[in-house]
């Protein structure tokens, strides 16, 4: 099984599994993430948890993405806003190589 969905969060505490060794920011957390479960009969056999670390960094404040390709928020935005463009990441690297 394979699910998609949208974890928000207020980063108000610490939190080892997502943000490890980071005291709480206080900022709000939005990102995409990606759940792949086995089962084994009609038990779990295991579950691997997917998602972006850099955009949740970028989020709390301890990753400046002006110069690296992070979209923070804009990820899950994206994923919420099937109009939204898709290629703003590139336009970006392609504005900072020109200038």
């Amino acid at each position: 099984m394979v699910a998609e969905l949208i974890m928000d969060f207020t980063h108000d505490r610490v939190m080892d599994t997502f943000l490890p060794g980071l005291p709480p920011s206080g900022r709000p957390v939005r990102l995409p993430v990606v759940v792949v479960m086995g089962f084994e009969g009609d038990k779990v056999a295991y579950e691997h948890i997917y998602w972006d670390q850099a955009s949740s960094l970028v989020q709390v404040g301890a990753l400046n993405d002006s110069d690296l390709p992070v979209t923070g928020v804009d990820q899950a935005s994206k994923l919420l806003d099937k109009d939204r463009p898709s290629n703003q990441l590139i336009e970006r690297t392609e504005r900072g190589r020109s200038g």
